[in-house]
């Protein structure tokens, strides 16, 4: 799997590449928290028109970075579940992250919410 990392305006939009499935978890897992250890106040949108499928360890690792962030007082978003949509529901998982209907939306509302905080590298 591959996950590509871009920043927009202080947001860091995370795009799975793929399956999060197995393996390809550790590698989101691990980028992740890469870039969450850049910010004092962390603004992460996870975006997911790439990702195909997801299982109990990539939910595992969506709850834990919710958990992170929010102990760090940033905030989090998803955008593009089309694909993942029905598993993000049924597990009631999606009721903790802010979703959003497309990516500039998303980023302004993230940008407006909070400050960011970069502690530098």
């Amino acid at each position: 799997m591959q996950t590509k990392v871009r920043l927009k305006h202080d947001v860091i939009i995370i795009e799975p590449v793929s399956r999060l499935i197995g393996t390809s978890i550790v590698e989101l897992r691990d980028t992740i928290y890469t870039e969450i250890g850049h910010w004092k106040t962390p603004r992460i949108l996870f975006d997911f028109h790439r990702t195909r499928r997801i299982d109990s360890g990539g939910l595992g690792v969506l709850l834990s970075t919710l958990t992170t962030v929010k102990q760090k007082e940033g905030n989090i978003g998803v955008i593009n579940l089309s694909k993942i949509q029905s598993l993000l529901m049924k597990s009631h998982i999606l009721r903790y992250f802010e979703h959003y209907d497309e990516e500039n939306t998303a980023v302004t509302c993230m940008v407006h919410t909070s400050e960011p905080g970069f502690s530098g590298l």
